[in-house]
């Protein structure tokens, strides 16, 4: 994701503290990443006061942000509809990451290699988004891979009529063009899946496959899901 490394107007920058007890105004990726920083601290700190002092895992932190994150789709060639090369899954909006950790829009969960775990996520009559975002905490890869995804979970989404929803893939042999949603993915540790316009009410299945889990298994994963209608889990599955 993206973050503000600047501002409009004023000094143009952003203003923080530096070495020796004073304050700087800078621009670029060195203001844009503690900006992040920043944001995980409050995601962190509510979610211990939520949850008994417990830390969140780190796919949850990543979950949450990815999954609310304002989408930079606009007319240049590079911003596109879902993720894309230049800004990820857009821009972080840690308000709407600390809603949906109040509102209970998540969970962790665990599959083993070849298993699936299934949830209903009730959908209402006047729903216009449906939107799940998985991310799990990999195995370390090999120097040098060609491929460096470990464990490879997959999202199935699929409306009441049987519908089946993909999650957002790019081309990294393309990368100026649109993120694609009309197969698995079989190169990251995030899959969000979204499901726009006219909607079938009902219950919706979130499943979540343990494709190919060799390491470690089974694999821990974090979902974070809109509308958040899935019962919300014991603490104790939180930190399984």
């Amino acid at each position: 994701l993206v973050a503000p490394g600047a501002q409009v107007g004023g000094d143009q920058g952003i203003t923080s503290t530096t070495v020796g007890n004073q304050y700087a105004v800078l621009t670029g990726t060195s203001m844009a990443t503690p900006a992040v920083s920043g944001a995980i601290a409050l995601l962190v700190e509510d979610y211990r006061s939520r949850y008994n002092g417990q830390l969140p895992r780190p796919s949850t932190v990543k979950a949450l942000l990815l999954h609310t994150a304002a989408d930079s789709d606009d007319a240049t060639p590079w911003f596109n509809k879902g993720p894309d090369f230049a800004s990820g899954y857009g821009r972080v909006q840690i308000k709407d990451a600390v809603d949906s950790l109040r509102a209970g829009g998540f969970l962790v969960g665990q599959v083993a290699h070849g298993g699936t775990v299934t949830y209903a996520l009730p959908v209402p009559p006047d729903a216009t988004q449906v939107k799940v975002t998985l991310a799990w905490d990999d195995a370390a890869g090999a120097e040098n891979a060609a491929v460096a995804l470990v464990n490879d979970l997959d999202l199935v989404v699929v409306d009441p009529a049987g519908q089946q929803y993909w999650p957002w893939t790019l081309d990294p042999v393309n990368p100026s063009a649109p993120a694609l949603r009309s197969r698995a993915d079989r190169l990251n540790v995030v899959e969000q899946v979204l499901a726009e316009g006219a909607l079938a009410a009902g219950t919706w299945l979130v499943r979540v496959v343990g494709h190919n889990v060799p390491v470690g298994g089974p694999q821990k994963f974090s979902l974070a899901y809109t509308p958040a209608s899935i019962p919300e889990s014991p603490i104790l599955e939180l930190e399984r």
